[in-house]
């Protein structure tokens, strides 16, 4: 498992201090909302719960996210938008719950930080 930003750096650009805008890092950990509007949607607490969401998949699949799509960031894009990964089977039912709802649409329903230290 690759431990990475998922998606929270960005480039400077050389002989600047500007910096670019556009999406980074690992998009197959990213809130499928950013991946579609970057300089819209800006990294909150929501993504971070998001991307635990995914890191819990990954840890019950033993695969990394979108695995088949390997080194094309353009097909794990358009994967992205059209949904997760399914749950693994398996997985006690309670761990599914919580790495689902982490990943959930609406990034309001999903649950924080303290909810999942009650899990």
């Amino acid at each position: 498992m690759i431990i990475t930003d998922f998606g929270l750096s960005k480039s400077l650009d050389d002989g600047t201090e500007s910096i670019s805008s556009g999406v980074y890092g690992r998009c197959e950990y990213c809130d499928p909302k950013y991946v579609l509007n970057p300089l819209k949607y800006k990294w909150n607490k929501h993504f971070d719960v998001y991307n635990i969401g995914v890191l819990f998949w990954e840890l019950s699949s033993g695969v990394p996210p979108f695995n088949e799509f390997k080194n094309n960031p353009t097909k794990i894009s358009n994967r992205l938008c059209k949904g997760r990964e399914h749950p693994i089977e398996g997985t006690p039912i309670d761990f599914q719950n919580l790495y689902t709802a982490a990943w959930d649409g609406s990034p309001d329903k999903r649950p924080n930080f303290k909810e999942f230290a009650k899990s």
